[in-house]
């Protein structure tokens, strides 16, 4: 490995977190352009990995965790898979929370690294609607799961969901527009309803909308993100 690409020990601007869906990881971990991009970053975070659950890859000075997917009884290969790649000088205020699902894998930053509030990072892949793997109906809905997490973890800290969510939000509102606190039945109620600010037009070069993308948007608005 060219030394040029080796990582170096601190980071001077701050904590720099990225996700890739990198379409197999396995055969690129000795590549010397893969490496160049994984490491301008402290916490990696890779989607489709494609890798099987006795596969490991090793990148010099990071720490990885890698979640596989069963192989897929059509092709015998493995599909999906998200691995969490972040620095060994990390590894002290990281710990992996969450991995019992087949769609994320959650983890926490912790505070002591100098950030206001814990961090709850959540890693996710979430396959095409019309994916043979979705619509097995073998798994709870990925998107009620998310929210419940973020309900759970919200109160604890702050939230980055971050991954590959096949999600088509074209330029629908992620938050709520015309919202008031000025019919709440009980006067008390408004010192625990915040009221959703109307957030700036979103653009977006892709106008499609799909089903994950209604449902990420709505997670968005019910949880204020």
């Amino acid at each position: 490995m060219n030394s040029k690409h080796k990582p170096n020990g601190e980071c001077a601007h701050g904590l720099n977190i990225g996700t890739w869906n990198i379409n197999g990881v396995k055969d690129k971990c000795q590549d010397d352009d893969f490496l160049e991009i994984v490491y301008k970053y402290d916490i990696l975070i890779l989607t489709e990995t494609w890798l099987g659950c006795n596969d490991q890859i090793d990148i010099p000075g990071y720490y990885i965790y890698s979640q596989s997917r069963n192989k897929s009884s059509y092709v015998n290969r493995n599909y999906g898979g998200i691995a969490i790649l972040a620095r060994l000088k990390l590894r002290k205020h990281l710990k992996i929370i969450d991995v019992n699902s087949d769609f994320c894998v959650w983890l926490k930053l912790n505070m002591s690294i100098g950030l206001e509030n814990d961090l709850y990072i959540g890693g996710l892949y979430i396959p095409p609607h019309d994916s043979s793997f979705y619509k097995s109906n073998k798994h709870d809905d990925p998107f009620t799961e998310l929210n419940n997490k973020i309900c759970q973890y919200q109160s604890l800290g702050n939230i980055l969901i971050t991954g590959d969510l096949n999600s088509r939000t074209g330029t629908l509102d992620d938050f709520l527009t015309n919202d008031s606190d000025k019919f709440l039945p009980i006067q008390g109620d408004r010192e625990f309803y915040n009221v959703d600010s109307d957030g700036f037009l979103r653009y977006n070069s892709d106008l499609k909308v799909n089903s994950h993308g209604r449902k990420i948007v709505h997670i968005c608005k019910e949880n204020s993100l």
